[in-house]
């Protein structure tokens, strides 16, 4: 893979959201520090990234739940300055919320496209609701549904507790080798660019080491030692690897967003700073 040349760049705006799925590939209900991060930021953060990054197949935006972002619609005007550089920007919501009429507007006519995550009318409260909305304003739009007996890839995948898993070499290198991670997908998140989805909500036990991350709001050092890093991207195994399940095809699924019931998620239970 040429790591200039990506499929997927995703962006990370918040880690707040209106649901708590037990197993969140994005581990949101386990974070400590729940908040919108700044559009300030999250506009640089996307300057950044594609000083590094040429081009990749589609621009996602995604959280938590993005729609609970004030900012979204100029975090998605700002996404399209590069649209020279991708198909579509992408919009992953969970049918909870209705997009603001701001960001309809915004949106008609230019080259988004939204994702809708179904978890039945018990979760996705508000699909048929954000279905409409997406109709009237002639938009573009997908529904992964993630329920009853025919879920999108079969459901969700299991990626562990992330305790250390204390893989041999041999294993390691073949989760690694088989997992979706490695497939071209960095992540921005918090001015860092991470090369796995694991990486990017900061487990507070496994190290983050030289070489396996950029730091987009590094001074120091250059687009071209940036860059260099990004060319590096998936030629081995992370420390995240040692503690993942990893993100393979063929792994047995689970039943998708299994709800954390009150007072169930505790506060030693947030692994993630």
């Amino acid at each position: 893979m040429d790591s200039l040349n990506i499929d997927i760049g995703v962006i990370i705006i918040n880690n707040i959201c209106t649901l708590k799925c037990k197993k969140c590939i994005t581990l949101t209900p386990y974070q400590k520090r729940p908040i919108n991060f700044d559009v300030a930021d999250i506009k640089n953060d996307i300057d950044g990234f594609f000083e590094i990054f040429e081009k990749c197949n589609h621009f996602d935006i995604e959280g938590g739940e993005t729609l609970l972002h004030p900012d979204i619609t100029e975090i998605v005007s700002h996404s399209l300055k590069y649209s020279d550089r991708f198909k579509y920007t992408a919009i992953l919501t969970n049918g909870t919320i209705v997009p603001k009429k701001e960001l309809l507007e915004f949106c008609k006519d230019k080259p988004v496209f939204f994702i809708i995550d179904d978890y039945g009318e018990k979760l996705s409260i508000k699909k048929s609701e954000v279905i409409e909305s997406l109709k009237e304003y002639n938009l573009n739009y997908r529904i992964d549904t993630y329920h009853s007996d025919n879920q999108y890839c079969g459901g969700w995948i299991d990626m562990g507790d992330f305790s250390y898993k204390n893989y041999s070499k041999e294993q390691l290198m073949s989760n690694f080798k088989r997992c979706r991670a490695t497939q071209g997908i960095p992540y921005i998140k918090e001015g860092k660019i991470f090369s796995c989805t694991i990486a990017a909500p900061g487990i507070s036990h496994i190290p983050l080491l030289p070489g396996e991350y950029i730091d987009l709001r590094d001074k120091n050092q250059t687009i071209s030692e940036k860059i260099e890093t990004a060319k590096n991207f998936y030629k081995k195994p992370i420390a995240h690897c040692a503690f993942c399940n990893a993100f393979i095809i063929s792994s047995p699924r689970i039943a998708a967003a299994e709800q954390f019931k009150t007072g169930e998620l505790t506060d030693d239970m947030k692994i993630c700073d």
